[in-house]
């Protein structure tokens, strides 16, 4: 006597027989590349409009070019992982965990060293913070979504995790 087929198998068959060719996802560091280039363009056209009134004078300061740069490896790193989260196998290198901790510390510090303004009323943060928090919404919107559209291409076993550092790259 025959044995009456699972549903497991059933599906493992209808799985088989529509399967089709996919095209191989590029290496994570490719895609990140392309990512970064994303990026630019939004930062270039959208984060021009939005430039601070003291940039050229901050532009002269070590620190702020270190506390940026700082801001750049890490995000890029970020990314990275994100992308990596998406191809089953992969693994975080440790190394690349420590650099991220290591970047995220300094700029940590340096924006401690900063003095807190104090003085910041309901009505100061309507007229400024408002048009600030829109700004950086529309700067990191494009490269976020699509960091997310990059991981939706792969197969992250953790999604959770590989969206969570998708939103901290963005």
């Amino acid at each position: 006597m025959e044995e009456p087929t699972s549903w497991q198998d059933e599906l493992i068959d209808r799985l088989v027989a529509d399967a089709q060719p996919v095209r191989r996802l590029w290496r994570p560091e490719v895609r990140l590349l392309l990512w970064l280039a994303v990026f630019t363009l939004v930062a270039v056209f959208v984060g021009g409009r939005f430039v601070r009134s003291d940039l050229e004078s901050q532009l002269r300061s070590p620190l702020f070019l270190l506390e940026a740069a700082a801001m750049l490896v890490a995000g890029s790193l970020l990314g990275l992982e994100a992308l990596r989260a998406a191809v089953p196998g992969q693994q975080h290198g440790r190394v690349v965990v420590r650099t991220i901790v290591a970047t995220l510390a300094i700029v940590v510090l340096l924006l401690l060293r900063q003095p807190i303004h104090w003085g910041w009323t309901p009505d100061v943060f309507l007229k400024f913070g408002v048009w600030d928090l829109v700004g950086t919404a529309l700067l990191v919107a494009v490269p976020w979504a699509w960091l997310l559209v990059a991981l939706r291409r792969g197969a992250p076993l953790a999604s959770g995790r590989a969206a969570a550092l998708a939103g901290a790259a963005g």
